[in-house]
């Protein structure tokens, strides 16, 4: 069942993140153009985060072990969309819930490569 879910929200974040960023950040821009272009950038900005991951995990697994390098990522995931969750508290499309959102997608891709994704194939 966690695996179900798990994959769900990678999959459902991973491939929406475009179309989310474009929607609260780029929504009064008139030319489609330029806002697929500045959505698809600011994904990769994003993007970076699961780089960064990444190296987390891989300077990380050692000192901390499989297990509990997953259980901290989880746990961030939860802090990213937790983050996500408190956005809809503000008024739409206020700085404070694009800065939110982004924070969301910013721990959550951190968080997601440091733990559960990199170390599912170490186990």
């Amino acid at each position: 069942m966690v695996a179900f879910v798990y994959v769900v929200i990678v999959y459902g974040i991973g491939i929406f993140t475009p179309a989310i960023i474009a929607m609260l950040a780029f929504a009064s821009e008139t030319d489609f153009m330029a806002r697929e272009m500045k959505a698809a950038q600011g994904a990769a900005l994003v993007d970076l985060f699961l780089i960064l991951g990444f190296i987390a995990a891989i300077l990380l697994v050692e000192k901390l072990g499989r297990i509990r390098l997953q259980v901290i990522g989880f746990w961030g995931m939860a802090r990213g969309l937790g983050l996500l969750a408190a956005s809809g508290l503000l008024p739409s499309g206020s700085r404070g819930e694009i800065g939110l959102v982004l924070a969301e997608f910013l721990v959550f891709n951190l968080m997601i490569n440091a733990g559960p994704n990199a170390t599912t194939f170490l186990l």
